[in-house]
């Protein structure tokens, strides 16, 4: 049941392109196909591969090594738009 609702997921995800601008802004035109092209096949890459890797390591580790792996990323996004943030306001 989880496959099938990420396989629905990534279909429907081909349909929202909310990226679209950014890539047609700092590319140009004749490598923006390729481009999106490449970025929803990693999309539905790692929608699928990621929850095959948290079933395997919640079966494997039990739910702590899946909180502390999730909460990595979070602690180092939140690190990183905190300087992103002083940077901005300190130039204005």
């Amino acid at each position: 049941m989880i496959f099938f609702a990420t396989l629905v997921s990534s279909i429907l995800s081909q349909f929202s392109q909310p990226s679209a601008p950014m890539f047609k802004i700092h590319l140009r035109p004749d490598q923006v196909q390729q481009a999106m092209a490449f970025f929803q096949s990693m999309v539905a890459i790692f929608m699928v591969g990621g929850q095959s890797l948290g079933i395997w390591v919640y079966e494997k580790f039990n739910i702590e090594a899946r909180g502390g792996g999730r909460g990595v990323p979070v602690i180092c996004r939140s690190a990183d738009s905190a300087a992103e943030s002083t940077e901005w306001s300190g130039s204005g």
